[in-house]
């Protein structure tokens, strides 16, 4: 994925969990986009913007 379709998923899965009734089930979410969110920090401190 590119940098920007990470943080297009980035910032559905945040806003999926914003809205998510079940409690554990946002958690999860959460995590996701928090790794996602991890990657986009990696490539970009990395310079790897493209891959």
């Amino acid at each position: 994925m590119t940098i920007e379709q990470l943080q297009r998923r980035y910032h559905w899965l945040k806003y999926e969990a914003d809205f998510i009734a079940d409690a554990q089930q946002a958690h999860v979410i959460s995590e996701q986009a928090n790794q996602v969110m991890a990657e986009i920090k990696q490539r970009l401190s990395t310079g790897d913007v493209n891959s």
